[in-house]
């Protein structure tokens, strides 16, 4: 028998990251950090009690507030591909196929670095119980899904201070204010991958470099643009209304895209592919990838997380480090986007070659990938794993976050 879950008891991501309810008490400078539920503080004191007691159980309620922020997790196109299950200590992750088949996600690579975020979320949350997590990555299984088994132990450690902002971290895609990225800045993010020794950050500072980028991202997104399976896939992703935004819980709210008036009406107006095709021969695809490469130029920095490998435990711990990094920056005020196109088709070409993409855009690729190769000559392409490519600022705060499916009957089996 499940015991209620005390749903007031955290911040609820439906109704903005930082949402307060009655319960909640601010700090005293509300802007710097999340509000403190009273009943989470409680719940957090009364679990590290119990969990020094002779029951190693963990509580429905412990359980279910890890899950909850285990699922603030970035995922592409907010497809959120991950179910649960649970026991008396232990949380298995696995990868929902069903929830993303979009040609972006070659292999289910795309969401398997999303459930390592999912993974490291979870750890994260676990240490305010005084929780010890052991994770292991694609164990033996008759479940080629099972991406993570996480087990619980009570350990004298502190909270993760990156768990004051699990649910304060998003997708910002408004205009970055003309900056450099501090040095600080790149060695707090440096530091933030310290438990993943095989993933790197390779960093693109500089405006020189970041036009060399601007365009790698104006070809890719010109692809994108121009490939039907990608076109209706981003549109069967789009909530049009705030109706259907409630009512599916992912995807993106149109507003999310800050795409402006304008740039919402293209959007009506180009949900079917015969118009958007039409439209594409005229230069649209070119317009619409000039706009993403123009926020490339003014972003402060970009960087590429890869990792040594590109099995998919191996995608399942970039997933982890690119949390850690992507928390990291929230935590500094520093936003950021991802440019997935790029590290996703480099991804494709890595796995299966180009025969998958359409004929006229392989000449297009290749032109894509050196430049990509030539402003990252650092990196082992044949053999790294590219989990993701992003640009870096300081940009007002979102106006309209994405939702997501609390965890629910649906996602978690309780065995």
């Amino acid at each position: 028998m499940e015991k209620p879950y005390p749903a007031e008891s955290i911040p609820r991501p439906s109704e903005q990251r930082a949402a307060t309810s009655p319960a909640e008490v601010a700090s005293p400078d509300a802007s710097d950090s999340p509000p403190v539920s009273v009943e989470t503080k409680h719940l957090e004191d009364r679990s590290r009690a119990s969990l020094r007691s002779a029951d190693p159980s963990i509580p429905d309620a412990v359980f279910r507030y890890l899950l909850e922020a285990g699922v603030q997790a970035p995922s592409g196109d907010n497809a959120q591909p991950w179910k649960f299950s649970v026991d008396e200590n232990h949380i298995y992750v696995l990868v929902d196929r069903d929830r993303d088949r979009s040609f972006f996600n070659v292999d289910q690579v795309a969401s398997v670095i999303s459930c390592g975020a999912v993974v490291e979320n979870i750890r994260i949350a676990a240490t305010s119980f005084g929780l010890e997590t052991r994770v292991e990555g694609f164990p033996k299984s008759e479940n080629p899904d099972l991406a993570a088994v996480l087990r619980f132990e009570p350990a004298d450690l502190p909270a993760d201070p990156l768990h004051e902002v699990l649910w304060k971290r998003c997708t910002n895609r408004k205009s970055f204010a003309s900056a450099v990225l501090s040095p600080l800045a790149v060695d707090a993010l440096e530091a933030a991958l310290s438990d993943f020794p095989d993933a790197r950050l390779h960093w693109v500072l500089g405006r020189h470099g970041l036009g060399k980028l601007a365009r790698i991202v104006h070809r890719a997104d010109r692809i994108r643009t121009e490939d039907r399976r990608l076109h209706e896939h981003l549109h069967r992703m789009v909530r049009f209304s705030d109706d259907a935004a409630r009512n599916t819980l992912d995807g993106f709210p149109l507003k999310n895209l800050e795409a402006g008036l304008a740039g919402e009406i293209f959007l009506r107006l180009t949900r079917p592919w015969p118009i958007m095709n039409t439209l594409n021969r005229l230069g649209a695809s070119k317009a619409v990838a000039s706009h993403a490469a123009r926020a490339v130029r003014h972003a402060a920095g970009a960087a590429l997380l890869t990792v040594s490998g590109c099995d998919l435990p191996d995608f399942l711990r970039g997933g982890r480090a690119l949390q850690r990094a992507w928390l990291t920056a929230t935590a500094l005020g520093v936003s950021l986007q991802p440019m997935a196109a790029v590290t996703l088709f480099w991804t494709r070409r890595q796995r299966e070659g180009l025969h998958a993409f359409l004929p006229r855009h392989r000449r297009l690729l290749e032109r894509v990938f050196a430049g990509y190769q030539e402003l990252f000559p650092e990196v082992d392409f044949p053999r790294a794993g590219h989990v993701l490519l992003f640009r870096l600022g300081v940009a007002p705060p979102i106006d309209q976050p994405t939702f997501r499916r609390k965890p629910s009957r649906q996602l978690i089996n309780f065995i």
